[in-house]
C-alpha cells in the first residue's frame, strides 16, 4: 500500500528512504527534557554516556515496523528549530556557536499503531567522533512537527507520473 504522505515528502521536499539496516547508528538518546541540544556533556561524563547509550532500544523499539525518512534539508530544519528552539538547530545551522556535532537531520518514522496513522520525529546530530547523538522531541514538539509534515505534505501532494506529466489533481 502506497502512503502517500511519505511519497510527497521524498517526492517535492528531499527526504530519502531508510530502512532499519541502514539507518544511522543510534549512539545516543536524549530525552525529550533536555534543556540544550548543543550540550557536550556527554563527552566528560562516563556515567552519562552510560545512561544515553543504554537508551538507544527506545529509538529501535519506536521505529521497529514504520516506514523511515529522512532529510538534511535546511528549510524543514529551520522549520522544526522554530517548534524546538532548545534543541539549538537554528545556532547550529547558522554557525552562531562551534559545536562538536556535524549539521543536523529529521529522522521520521511512518507506521500505523490501532488503525490510527502513527508518526515518531527525531533530530539527529552526527558528532565529529562518527557516533549519532538523537533527540527525542516533547509531545507538544512531536506534534506540531507531525503538523508541519502533514502540511507539507498536503501543499505539495504526491503526483504519480501520469499525473505530472499531463497534469491533474489527486
Amino acid at each position: 500500500m502506497r502512503n502517500e504522505f511519505i511519497d510527497a515528502l521524498v517526492q517535492n521536499y528531499g527526504f530519502e528512504r531508510k530502512n532499519l539496516g541502514n539507518m544511522p547508528s543510534v549512539d545516543f538518546v536524549y530525552p525529550n527534557f533536555t534543556a540544550d541540544g548543543n550540550t557536550e556533556s556527554f563527552r566528560f561524563s562516563t556515567d552519562l554516556r552510560t545512561e544515553l547509550q543504554a537508551r538507544a532500544n527506545i529509538v529501535y523499539t519506536e521505529l521497529d515496523g514504520k516506514e523511515l525518512i529522512w532529510t538534511p534539508r535546511y528549510e524543514t530544519l529551520f522549520e522544526v528549530a522554530e517548534i524546538a528552539p532548545r534543541l539549538g538547530i537554528r545556532e547550529q545551522l547558522t554557525e552562531a556557536i562551534n559545536s562538536v556535532y556535524y549539521e543536523p537531520f529529521l529522522f521520521v518514522g511512518v507506521g500505523e499503531k490501532a488503525g490510527q496513522k502513527d508518526i515518531r520525529a527525531y533530530v539527529v546530530k552526527p558528532i565529529v567522533d562518527f557516533n549519532m547523538a538523537w533527540f527525542e522531541l516533547t509531545d507538544k514538539e512531536q506534534k506540531k512537527t507531525i503538523g508541519l509534515l502533514e502540511k507539507m505534505a498536503q501543499n505539495k501532494p504526491y503526483k504519480t507520473l501520469m499525473q505530472r506529466l499531463f497534469g491533474g489533481k489527486r
